[in-house]
């Protein structure tokens, strides 16, 4: 492979999101979906989505993408070929959610490729199994004390910029997109801006609507990790393990397992919910037109409001007749005791190794049980063969007293 090949850029960032090498196999070997994947105007994780769905789906089918292809351009097989996918996709009626990213990707394929007549497929409802319930903030600080560190800092940093793990994951890798937005190293541009004594920090991200041309954070300087965050080094003997960026199946799980402790748990809840909480916390506090700039949502459709690209806007708020400020993100910072918050890191870090010395006492007792338990095993088989033999012996003597 190319090393600058944008395939190979997305395999570099592994730590983002679990990525399926056969997939990328399957775009490589397709001259068809590499030129698309390569070519398409979408972001690459919604790219590899759709690629990753398409691989399921062309074995179903039983033709490859360039037949396909081929058949839709003829005017003579599209409306059959347009049955076969149908058809086809029907098998993940019970799964909207993969039927659509199916859907959508083909759409994708051969909007790029230029089909005549262009393909149009109707999408499937998809059904939410669990409801969007309301988070509290203070549940969510509650759920992220229970987390061990680093995570702890991870889903912090998170809250305080509404960010989601992606986003995250982003940042946490220094990925290309976000040195060339910044500058330079994100992570060094970070610990500029902390080190001159700002009391936030600026981190430029791709937009996420099409209608803007910037996007940025801000986030509290205190709750701003010093990056990368890495998951725990394992050194044994043999295994080597650890030392990686978080990725987000760990920021799930290390999630969840947090919330069932605090007794907050409810099916559909991860760290993509602190954004929702984050929203919702802006909206309570009277900025809720802050919060939607901070999660990337600001401005109209048509790109014509601009004043959250404005850094003081969105810290003070918009003006007020005499021009002072109504307050913004300033609000939502003084909203908490973040003056407090590194001796609550102390605390909850003499918790964790505190636990930590707990498990390890308790394994040492588990394996004195188990070692106790083996010997009385022991014991018992003995006597048992003793009375086994014993048994033996005692019905050779009554066969020898009959005879």
């Amino acid at each position: 492979m190319n090393p600058t090949d944008p395939v190979d850029v997305f395999l570099d960032k592994q730590a983002r999101r679990s990525i399926s090498t056969k997939t990328l196999q399957w775009i490589q070997e397709s001259q068809p979906v590499k030129q698309w994947f390569d070519g398409d105007r979408r972001g690459r994780v919604t790219r590899y989505l759709y690629a990753n769905a398409m691989r399921k789906f062309f074995p179903k089918l039983g033709r490859s993408p360039e037949q396909l292809l081929k058949e839709l351009n003829d005017a003579g097989g599209h409306r059959q070929a347009k049955l076969d996918i149908k058809a086809t996709v029907a098998n993940w009626r019970d799964r909207p959610a993969t039927a659509n990213l199916i859907i959508s990707g083909l759409r994708a394929l051969a909007r790029f490729h230029e089909v005549e007549p262009e393909l149009t497929l109707e999408r499937y409802t998809a059904r939410r199994k669990w409801k969007k319930e309301r988070v509290e903030w203070e549940d969510a600080i509650r759920v992220i004390e229970e987390c061990p560190e680093p995570y702890r800092q991870a889903f912090m940093f998170m809250l305080w910029g509404g960010l989601d793990q992606n986003t995250f994951a982003k940042i946490n890798s220094n990925a290309p997109e976000l040195r060339t937005l910044n500058g330079g190293d994100v992570h060094a541009t970070i610990q500029r801006q902390i080190k001159i004594g700002k009391a936030y920090v600026r981190i430029d991200l791709p937009p996420r609507k099409n209608s803007l041309d910037t996007y940025f954070v801000l986030v509290p300087a205190l709750y701003v990790p010093k990056f990368p965050l890495l998951s725990i080094r394992y050194q044994g003997s043999q295994v080597r393990r650890g030392g990686t960026f978080l990725p987000s199946k760990s920021l799930v799980a290390v999630w969840r397992r947090a919330a069932r402790r605090a007794k907050v748990y409810r099916p559909g809840l991860g760290p993509h919910t602190l954004r929702s909480v984050f929203r919702t916390r802006c909206g309570e506090l009277g900025v809720g037109e802050i919060g939607e700039w901070m999660l990337g949502h600001g401005g109209d459709v048509y790109g014509y409001s601009r004043e959250g690209l404005n850094e003081t806007f969105l810290i003070e708020g918009p003006q007020n007749r005499d021009g002072s400020r109504k307050g913004g993100l300033n609000i939502l910072w003084g909203s908490a005791p973040i003056i407090s918050r590194r001796a609550v890191d102390a605390e909850l870090k003499e918790r964790d190794r505190t636990i930590a010395g707990l498990q390890e006492e308790l394994d040492r007792l588990r394996a004195e049980r188990t070692d106790a338990s083996a010997a009385e095993q022991r014991h018992i088989k003995e006597l048992e063969e003793r009375m086994s033999r014993l048994e033996a012996v005692h019905t050779e003597r009554v066969r020898l007293k009959r005879e």
